[in-house]
């Protein structure tokens, strides 16, 4: 599955070393727990330098917990489908991905977790720019335009949905229950929609 061009995962490797700190903090963690339901695995897709995901370790010691960024050296093996996480959250990364892969990875998403998601949208230009110059968030699109890319290509329904006053689009999808992980693998029922 085609995520990410080496041309773009080069760009985010340098932003990405552009600030020592990385992006993102973790105060907004609490809000998380009336969403996990003693959830075992956590994968923070988009994770950045970790800082997201050492929030998680500390506040789930007993769960596992993993990261994925193809522009961080650290957190750049791909996940495949043999790996799944009940929870997978996705902060303000859906918005930087290059245009004619989003569904690509919104797919890729789908197949990596078992229970639920919480994803974080940005729709309005980032603060930040691209070494080539390019406005740091790729795709503007408001809560319409997300939510039929979302039905198209993740097996899951929206329990919980957002849309905050700094303009980020907060969706929370769970997968329903009865359907083994191998259901959820497959392609071919992403044309069974939940929505």
């Amino acid at each position: 599955m085609d995520l990410i061009s080496p041309y773009y995962k080069h760009l985010l490797n340098r932003l990405h070393h552009q600030r020592p700190r990385g992006f993102g903090n973790t105060a907004w963690l609490k809000g998380l727990e009336q969403f996990t339901d003693g959830h075992k695995s956590f994968l923070d897709y988009g994770c950045g330098k970790g800082n997201v995901v050492n929030g998680l370790k500390e506040r789930y010691p007993d769960a596992l917990v993993r990261g994925y960024d193809p522009g961080m050296p650290d957190f750049d093996k791909v996940p495949d489908s043999s790996e799944t996480y009940e929870f997978l959250l996705c902060t303000d990364v859906l918005e930087h991905i290059e245009p004619d892969r989003i569904d690509n990875v919104l797919q890729h998403i789908n197949f990596l977790f078992t229970k639920k998601a919480y994803l974080m949208i940005d729709t309005v230009p980032a603060r930040k720019f691209l070494p080539d110059g390019r406005n740091a968030h790729l795709i503007l699109e408001q809560p319409e335009w997300w939510d039929i890319k979302i039905k198209e290509n993740i097996q899951a329904k929206p329990i919980y949905t957002l849309f905050r006053k700094k303009k980020k689009y907060i969706v929370v999808l769970e997968k329903e229950t009865g359907h083994g992980e191998d259901w959820y693998k497959s392609k071919s029922h992403l044309e069974n929609k939940l929505w």
